[in-house]
């Protein structure tokens, strides 16, 4: 399980080095397609759904990146534990 827990944590700090420049490209991205949103015309109903559905999968793909951040976090946070715990048994 460790090995799983090491993995996470270089997941996790991966994404968090990658996080700003990953903010401001989906900003971009998604502000991009707001925009083109708001000029289309309500008869292209399948152009909306798909900006829509684009501007979803955007969010989606930010979510993920938290959630790398997050799980990496967890894993760190186990590995201190245990690093922690086998000291003290050493005691």
């Amino acid at each position: 399980m460790s090995d799983q827990h090491r993995e996470d944590v270089v997941r996790g700090v991966e994404a968090r080095n990658a996080k700003p420049v990953l903010d401001r490209a989906f900003d971009r991205v998604r502000t991009a397609m707001i925009e083109k949103l708001l000029k289309t015309s309500p008869s292209e109903r399948e152009e909306i759904l798909g900006l829509h559905s684009s501007i979803q999968g955007i969010d989606a793909a930010r979510t993920a990146v938290a959630q790398e951040i997050g799980a990496g976090d967890m894993a760190q946070t186990s590995l201190d534990a245990r690093d922690l715990m086998a000291k003290q048994q050493q005691l």
